[in-house]
Formats: C-alpha cells, structure tokens, sequence
C-alpha cells in the first residue's frame, strides 16, 4: 500500500516541478546538475565505504560460491514471527559502524559545502537542522518535505528551480546513506559466514550497490525488497536477511536524517555549478 502511494506521489511531485520550470533550457540545465551530483555524491560513498571496510572485516581472499536456494526466504520469515532472534546478539557491531559512517559522510558533507561558500559550519548545520530533525523523528522523506523546501528557500537563499526539482529528485537518487548500508551488510554477511571475496566480488559490490539504491523503492523497509537479490547475487546466505531486516529498521531513521541534510547541500553545490544566484553567504542566518 506504501509503495502504491509513494511511487505517483513522486512521479506527480518531480512531473509538477518540471512543468512549473517552464524553460526547457532551464530544465536540462538544472536537470543535468542535480542528477550527476546524486550519482556522484552516491558512487563517491560506496567507494569510500568500501575502502574503509576492507581492512575493518578483512574478508579472506577468493571468491564465494555458497549460494543457497532462493526459496529459503520462507525459513527467515518464520525465524522473524517466532522470535528466534538469537543472530541478532552480535549485529551491534555492523549497526554501530554504519551510524558512524553517515554521520561522519554528513559531516563531511557540511564541510565541504562551508569551505567551498566561506560560510561557518555551525550555520550551515543551523539552516538545515529543521528538515534533519524531522527526519530523525520520522524516518520519513515525505514528512520532512515541506521544511526542505522551506529551508532550502528561506535560509539557504536557494532558487524555486532548484528546490521544486531537487528535493523530490532527492527521494528517489540521493542514497548515499543507503550505499553505506549496503557495503556494511554485505561485508559483515561474508564475514559471518566465513566467506571469502576476491577483486571481481568487490567491484560486484560496488556496482550492485549504486544500483540498488536508486531502484529502492523510496518507502520505509524499501531496501528489503532488495536485500534477497543482493544476497543471492554477492553469494551471502539468505539467513542473513534476518540481521539485515533488523538493522534496517533500527537506522532507517539515521539514514533518512543523513540523505535529508546532504540533499539540501548537493543542491547548493548545483545551483552554483550551474551559475543561478547563489544567496547562502546573504539570506538570514546563513
């Protein structure tokens, strides 16, 4: 049902900005600046994720070819409803790493943004720590819309283009949160499994990731839908769907408060690419 409601209101919310730009020039311009930044911005943390990962779960060398049968989901779902959750003692570890993963990525992001505009950190933090804190409290992009396009507008002096096709392009392409996710899970299933990883299966890695998270759907526990293929594609156990669910619902609301901040930022940083009138360093309190 989520899904059903989610994919029109994004659809009509990105074909309503479109249509109110109203230059198609303007458009292919705005379109090409935010798009390319929400894949670079995505493609950039899978990579760095990665790297950091590696020496962290030191994976054996070789390939994985323990690949169990797919229908195996069954077994994971009565593990769930029968409240057999003794795999999740351990997930404390992968959980934690990805919390400080994303908020170490959104405070880099917030640096960048306050060298590359001569604008203090704390008041970049302070123009966009409204949308953040609603989606630390809802684990909701949706929720957090309208006081993106507030802040956005109002204190970081950004133009109507760029926020009406921005932020619901947002919800669909800017995952970098969600990459960290993914390459901490994967990592973390090898290593429970004792599984080994060669070049090919980290190059796997990185590509399956940037995929996948832009083909979530941009619905809480979207990435679930996701998790089975990966598994069965990176050669990882489908049991341990079971450990993935739970530390997807417990940082889904860490994820959305990282992808909610760096969004507002990546914005900032096509505005000005593109040459539009760029008000950070003279709206408000920014």
């Amino acid at each position: 049902m989520l899904g059903g409601i989610a994919g029109p209101l994004v659809f009509l919310s990105v074909a309503w900005a479109v249509c109110d730009i109203g230059d198609v020039a303007a458009l292919g311009k705005n379109g090409r600046a935010l798009i390319s930044r929400f894949l670079r911005d995505n493609v950039f943390t899978t990579i760095a994720t990665t790297l950091i990962c590696i020496p962290i779960f030191a994976l054996p060398s070789g390939s994985s070819t323990n690949l169990k049968d797919f229908f195996s989901d069954l077994m994971v779902l009565t593990q769930v409803w029968s409240g057999t959750f003794s795999q999740l003692t351990t997930a404390w570890f992968p959980t934690m790493l990805t919390a400080v993963l994303v908020v170490l990525f959104t405070a880099g992001r917030i640096a960048y943004t306050s060298y590359r505009s001569h604008v203090p950190f704390s008041k970049i933090f302070k123009a966009i720590r409204p949308p953040m804190v609603v989606g630390l409290t809802t684990a909701s992009s949706s929720a957090a819309y309208a006081p993106m396009v507030s802040a956005c507008t109002d204190e970081l002096g950004k133009g109507k283009e760029q926020t009406a096709l921005g932020v619901p392009l947002e919800i669909v392409m800017c995952q970098p949160s969600t990459c960290i996710q993914i390459v901490i899970l994967m990592m973390y299933g090898m290593q429970t499994y004792g599984l080994g990883a060669d070049a090919s299966w980290y190059a796997s890695l990185v590509i399956s990731t940037i995929l996948y998270s832009i083909a979530a759907p941009p619905v809480p526990g979207g990435m679930l839908i996701c998790y089975g293929l990966l598994f069965a594609q990176l050669g990882i156990p489908v049991d341990a769907l079971v450990v993935a669910a739970a530390i997807d619902v417990i940082l889904d609301y860490v994820f959305t408060t990282g992808r909610i901040g760096g969004t507002m930022l990546i914005i900032v940083d096509a505005a000005r690419s593109i040459g539009a009138i760029d008000k950070l360093t003279s709206k408000g309190s920014v």
